[in-house]
């Protein structure tokens, strides 16, 4: 059960950091990825001032970087929980004990939740 537990807590997870509501979780995650993003550009420029013949452009990076991110996030989390989905569905599906129908209605909840997930990033520079 260890296994269902970890799928839900990252399926919860994705709904979590985009969720808008109150609290405003996506706004509170822009706002943190953006003050990362300042500390960079400020570093960035720091150095390049200091080193104008080694210039460095790790703000630049991070703002492609960070929009790319979250996407790939999401991209793991489904292909683990539906990969898991599968394995622990084999197993369940020919067992008789008592909970084996409340543990495939779990999973397929799960898996009806798997390619809807986004992470509104279009604030995040």
């Amino acid at each position: 059960m260890d296994l269902l537990l970890t799928m839900r807590a990252r399926v919860g997870m994705l709904s979590y950091l985009d969720y808008t509501g109150t609290p405003n979780v996506n706004r509170r995650l822009t706002d943190v990825v953006n003050n990362v993003g300042d500390q960079w550009n400020h570093g960035q420029a720091v150095w390049n001032a200091a080193k104008p013949n080694n210039r460095d452009f790790i703000g630049d990076f991070w703002s492609k970087w960070v929009q790319e991110y979250y996407p790939t996030v999401i991209l793991h989390v489904e292909t683990y929980v539906h990969y898991a989905i599968d394995q622990m569905r084999q197993y369940w599906e020919v067992i008789t004990e008592a909970r084996a129908p409340t543990v495939l209605n779990i999973l397929a909840s799960l898996e009806s939740q798997l390619g809807t997930f986004t992470i509104n990033t279009a604030g995040m520079n």
